[in-house]
């Protein structure tokens, strides 16, 4: 989204073409931060990191709205890519295990006559 509004964004806030250039580099980078986020699933559990991901993301996107300036905009949306990456990633994990093996698998719980 922030793809979108950038232009907007900078035409509010004071910014150049340069200034978006960085700010979308840096929060490309969100979700490598987010994936690093996951992987502390194994630690603390899929199920306790989810809500956590939940309210960070929230957070930094309600930051996203009130950013004063540049440099708190992009870390917020750095914020809020990392944060939205590890959600997906935990979210994805946790209904891969908890979904039937059987429909995973393709095969339904009746056979073909």
């Amino acid at each position: 989204m922030l793809a979108f509004v950038l232009a907007l964004i900078l035409g509010d806030l004071g910014g150049s073409e340069a200034d978006a250039g960085w700010i979308r580099a840096i929060t490309q980078l969100g979700p490598v931060a987010g994936f690093l986020l996951a992987g502390e699933a194994d630690r603390i559990g899929r199920k306790r990191l989810l809500p956590i991901t939940i309210v960070g993301y929230t957070a930094t996107t309600a930051l996203t709205a009130v950013s004063p300036g540049l440099i708190w905009l992009t870390v917020a949306q750095f914020g809020a890519q990392g944060f939205l990456g590890a959600e997906w990633a935990v979210a994805i994990t946790i209904v891969v295990e908890e979904f039937p093996e059987d429909i995973v698998a393709g095969r339904s719980g009746s056979s073909p006559r």
